[in-house]
């Protein structure tokens, strides 16, 4: 009797012992669910850092220097021009100049008691300085020419000398007055004033 008692307890310590392994192997703790539940609650956060990480801006470009590795000078302007001061050669006006003369004679008569000599007028149409006047002559076989003409560009004057020179040797005799016409041409502008003289004498100044 004693001994069927002790055996039915050792059974019963047996049947309990295969219980508590039993409930040990159930436990999600021990299995692979629990695993597989880490690795997603990895995958999760990794996916968050990565998504944060995506949304950040690009670093501004505070070295100058571009995304592809090169300097950022900065853009060149639409004009093609170095982005410096402007190009002022166009505002700089070009110096007047003297670029053509030619003085012909207009009359030769005898002088009369109408007759106003020397004389001289300035006239200014478009590019050309005209200068009209009338010179005494000993007899009216004479012709004017030009003895000197000079244009000062710096003073703005037009210096003309002019010359009245025997075209016969024999002539009516009585006193000449030889009527001319001399025109100037200038680029640039024109002379602020002009002065006329017959043989070395002044006849006009006009400004």
């Amino acid at each position: 009797m004693e001994r069927r008692r002790l055996l039915g307890g050792f059974g019963c310590l047996l049947a309990a012992t295969a219980g508590c392994v039993t409930a040990d192997r159930d436990d999600p703790a021990e299995t692979g669910d629990g695993d597989e539940a880490g690795e997603e609650t990895n995958g999760s956060t990794s996916q968050s850092r990565s998504d944060d990480e995506s949304d950040r801006e690009p670093e501004s470009n505070a070295g100058g220097v571009d995304s592809d590795g090169e300097d950022d000078e900065g853009d060149a302007p639409a004009d093609g021009s170095d982005g410096g001061e402007d190009d002022r050669s166009d505002s700089v006006g070009r110096a007047t100049e003297l670029t053509g003369r030619r003085v012909e004679t207009r009359s030769q008569n005898c002088l009369d008691g109408d007759s106003e000599v020397p004389r001289a007028a300035v006239t200014r149409e478009g590019s050309e300085t005209i200068v009209d006047g009338a010179a005494q002559t000993s007899n009216p076989c004479h012709e004017a020419a030009f003895e000197r003409v000079a244009y000062d560009a710096d003073a703005g004057v037009l210096t003309v000398d002019l010359t009245f020179e025997s075209t016969a040797s024999v002539c009516k005799q009585c006193v000449g007055v030889v009527e001319y016409r001399c025109v100037f041409e200038f680029a640039g502008g024109l002379p602020e004033r002009v002065v006329v003289r017959h043989d070395g004498h002044p006849v006009t100044e006009t400004a």
